[in-house]
């Protein structure tokens, strides 16, 4: 989960890439093309490579292939940047190091500004400068690999690349990566409740939504969607490290116990139970669509544009659309950063507003009646409210495993207390519908 303060970011570079990366990145069907590069990718990491020759040929309908576009490799170098090493004057040219290896084109700059950004609560994330203009370095956070999977995290935000989604892919190091900066401005708290922003914001999810058009999910993939997978796998985690919580914050102790965390292991199988009984539809997925990870491009048009991909993947639609509803009652950057506002969650107006400008891009180039508009939007609106519940347990869970060992300035328990509170309410409101 990460929130960017409102400062300009994500510009291209002035380093020499493929035409493609010139492109400013916007999610859309019809920008889904030359995707023949990642066939190999796929084989090396055991994808159905069938699958893939399929939606490939679907996508480029016969339509030539840019060999550069294919040819194009993201370079990796095995170094750190360890912040606990690199603080102060330190890291500036620890990073300038680093980068000078993964992009050649930096490689006569002798000095860097590097400014930070606020509110990163997974990672931390700078904006770097030279002659050569500016590019996004990402150190991950301590421990953030134990809560990610990593290695799928870069192969689909390679993918995003080919797609041109998102900012571009620059290098990786290992515990961190570079990225394109796009000339633009994060979104702010009180705008993603904006009606005209938040239709569009609506019409991007479901943009994003229809990649699984091309890309449907595998057989695992629909039996593991990443809302169970992460819950599976944060939940022990979370229960391990109550002992480190109890260092970090002493008087989590009587908190944890009046809360009564040993009984979350039987509330998630009820959760589980009743949800599953939904059959909601398994897209691909942002997950994490809160207003830092939203960005109006700072041209005429002003285009909306998601990033930060990383607890992206294959999961409930009705879940991405709650999750996104729940973030409406965060702001990260307000003198309590860390506290939730769960009157603020969208109204049935609102929701419906939301769901409606969703179905007109998910359903498209379909052309739904009125009638039949209303009945869906109606549907989904309440799939995604239940599924809202899922998201309060899953950053819940999330915030209990950042609070044992995240560096970040973020009261990381308050937060996670906070949410896995409201999954009780949620849970016991769903339970007795």
């Amino acid at each position: 989960m990460t929130a960017n303060n409102n400062l300009t970011g994500y510009q291209r570079t002035a380093i020499t890439l493929p035409p493609r990366l010139s492109r400013i990145p916007r999610i859309h069907r019809h920008h889904i093309r030359s995707l023949a590069s990642l066939i190999k990718e796929a084989a090396e990491k055991n994808w159905p490579i069938e699958q893939w020759k399929r939606s490939i040929l679907k996508i480029l309908h016969g339509g030539a292939v840019n060999e550069d576009e294919v040819n194009s490799k993201v370079p990796h170098i095995n170094d750190s940047l360890h912040m606990s090493l690199c603080k102060g004057d330190k890291l500036k040219p620890a990073a300038l190091a680093v980068i000078k290896k993964l992009l050649p084109e930096w490689r006569d700059v002798q000095s860097i500004e590097m400014n930070r950004i606020s509110g990163a609560l997974t990672n931390a994330v700078f904006f770097v400068t030279s002659i050569h203009g500016k590019i996004l370095l990402r150190i991950y956070g301590v421990g953030v690999d134990e809560i990610l999977h990593r290695d799928r995290e870069i192969v689909w935000l390679k993918l995003l690349s080919q797609m041109n989604i998102g900012p571009q892919l620059l290098g990786t190091f290992a515990n961190g990566r570079l990225e394109q900066y796009l000339d633009s401005a994060t979104l702010t708290h009180p705008e993603i409740s904006d009606p005209a922003i938040s239709e569009t914001i609506a019409n991007r999810i479901g943009e994003l939504h229809s990649i699984v058009d091309s890309f449907p999910p595998t057989k695992s993939e629909r039996e593991s969607p990443e809302i169970w997978y992460n819950v599976d796998k944060w939940y022990p985690m979370a229960m391990r490290v109550v002992t480190e919580i109890y260092k970090r914050k002493p008087e989590s102790r009587e908190g944890l116990r009046s809360f009564g965390i040993l009984q979350l292991d039987t509330e998630i199988n009820d959760l589980k139970e009743i949800l599953n009984k939904l059959d909601s539809e398994i897209v691909f997925c942002h997950n994490d669509t809160q207003y830092g990870n939203i960005l109006r491009m700072n041209d005429e048009d002003g285009e909306l544009v998601l990033v930060d991909y990383e607890y992206a993947g294959y999961n409930y639609a009705a879940f991405d659309i709650g999750n996104h509803w729940c973030e409406w009652t965060a702001n990260y950057h307000a003198e309590d950063p860390a506290l939730i506002h769960l009157e603020q969650y969208p109204n049935e107006e609102e929701q419906l507003r939301f769901v409606r400008s969703y179905l007109r891009e998910r359903m498209a180039p379909k052309v739904l009646s009125d009638e039949e508009l209303e009945e869906q939007a109606v549907r989904l609106a309440s799939e995604s409210r239940k599924w809202s519940v899922a998201s309060h347990l899953m950053w819940g869970l999330w915030g209990l495993v950042q609070a044992s060992q995240s560096e970040i300035d973020f009261d990381y328990y308050k937060y996670a207390m906070q949410r896995l509170s409201a999954f009780r309410d949620g849970l016991i409101k769903l339970q007795t519908e």
